[in-house]
């Protein structure tokens, strides 16, 4: 990243070197790490600050907008919100990552019941492939060009989670209210065990 973050302080006095650190795979953290690769240490601390503040509430907003619709009986909103809490906290390392065992188990739970797509089942396992994926690329991998991509799968892995887990909670919301449609009923059947006759 940029030169000197190991040792930059921001204007609050906070050390950015820990949030500039890839093990971080908070979404805080990766915007910081963009600005500071885009520019300097010592650019603009409000123009950074007004950026996460700004993805934060969408993330919030969209977790809202999710959510406000009636009751949390499958636990789906709750799911939700768990995500949106990993998003925007400013710190999230990997040993974090089993409290993404909420929403799969929420959403393993709500595919065998046959209310969820498959598409939203397969894009949760890709996230958690994802995040998973990031510690060992973070050591293995330069800091520099493409490479420096891959020590980010973990922020990529807790969007998609995230996406997906507000894929969910719509699915379940579309199937309680008589809209499931084929897929939702074949990702249910493929979860249950076939018997044979």
């Amino acid at each position: 990243m940029a030169a000197g973050v190991e040792s930059a302080h921001d204007q609050t006095g906070d050390n950015v070197s820990r949030i500039a650190n890839p093990d971080n795979i908070a979404l805080p953290a990766f915007i910081t790490r963009v600005y500071l690769h885009l520019f300097t240490a010592e650019s603009s601390y409000l123009i950074r600050h007004v950026v996460i503040a700004a993805v934060q509430l969408l993330v919030v907003a969209i977790a809202f907008a999710t959510t406000v619709h009636g009751d949390d009986r499958d636990g789906c909103d709750y799911s939700v919100w768990v995500m949106a809490m990993l998003l925007i906290t400013p710190l999230v390392w990997l040993h974090y990552l089993p409290l993404l065992a909420i929403p799969l188990i929420q959403m393993v739970t709500a595919a065998y019941a046959g209310r969820v797509r498959i598409r939203t089942l397969a894009a949760m396992a890709m996230a958690y492939g994802l995040a998973s994926a990031s510690w060992p690329l973070a050591w293995m991998t330069p800091a520099h060009g493409a490479a420096e991509l891959l020590s980010e799968f973990g922020v990529f892995g807790m969007i998609a989670a995230y996406a997906a887990v507000v894929g969910m909670a719509r699915d379940v919301r579309r199937a309680a209210a008589g809209g499931a449609g084929q897929e939702m009923a074949a990702a249910g059947s493929a979860l249950r065990p076939q018997t044979s006759r």
